[in-house]
């Protein structure tokens, strides 16, 4: 039920949109200081209810867990984790909310990464990387709702914001002047295991001049909470 409505969503509003799209690439957290936007911690579960992990847990999320704040994980299986690691916990603490993080485990072969029910323009996620086991940065794209780029950026050593024992850790992300329907995540998929996410944020706010009607939006979203 509710991966048909998501589905429905974006069949509706891909005729809105144009190909193209003015973008830019966040890299600081600030970004979304100023204008209303979506935050997700993964210190708990969608309805804000505490996630039953001590130090050292981890347990597997539903993809759809966070349909109703408004994005599903696709490609992948995803778990919450409080890492016993004192370099993630040292990442998080410098860059994040501890103490929980999201790791990902992609399927072997095709995309994966994030969908977004209602067509955010700007997306921005603190990212991790294990360096012990992944010897490539992650790189981040963002399309549209018919399926075209609208940017995409690699987390090089430029973007890296600091350093904690093997653990290379960025907040990152894109923005654009029209919706965003998926974040790929594009890393080795035997190696993605040593990624993981956290504070993901994202906004609806157009930037100026964008063409997509906001009532659209919001009959949109009174449909998925019938």
């Amino acid at each position: 039920m509710r991966r048909s409505r998501i589905c429905s969503c974006i069949q509706i509003l891909s005729v809105v949109f144009a190909a193209t799209a003015g973008a830019a690439i966040i890299d600081d957290p600030s970004f979304f200081d100023n204008i209303p936007h979506t935050f997700v911690d993964f210190e708990t579960r969608d309805d804000g209810s505490p996630l039953p992990l001590e130090e050292g847990q981890s347990a597997f999320a539903p993809l759809d867990e966070y349909f109703e704040v408004g994005f599903v994980a696709f490609g992948m299986n995803i778990a919450w984790e409080w890492s016993a690691d004192t370099d993630v916990q040292q990442a998080l603490t410098a860059g994040a909310t501890p103490t929980h993080r999201l790791r990902l485990f992609p399927d072997e072969g095709g995309d994966y990464g994030f969908g977004f029910v209602d067509g955010p323009r700007s997306v921005g996620l603190f990212v991790t990387r294990d360096t012990r086991f992944a010897p490539d940065p992650m790189t981040i794209s963002a399309f549209t709702f018919s399926g075209d780029l609208i940017d995409s950026v690699t987390v090089t050593s430029g973007l890296v914001d600091g350093v904690a024992g093997s653990i290379e850790y960025s907040y990152i992300g894109i923005t654009s002047d029209i919706g965003i329907t998926a974040i790929v995540l594009d890393a080795p998929n035997d190696l993605a295991f040593a990624y993981s996410i956290d504070d993901l944020r994202f906004s609806q706010v157009p930037a100026p001049g964008a063409a997509i009607p906001l009532a659209l939006l919001a009959a949109l979203a009174q449909r998925r909470r019938r």
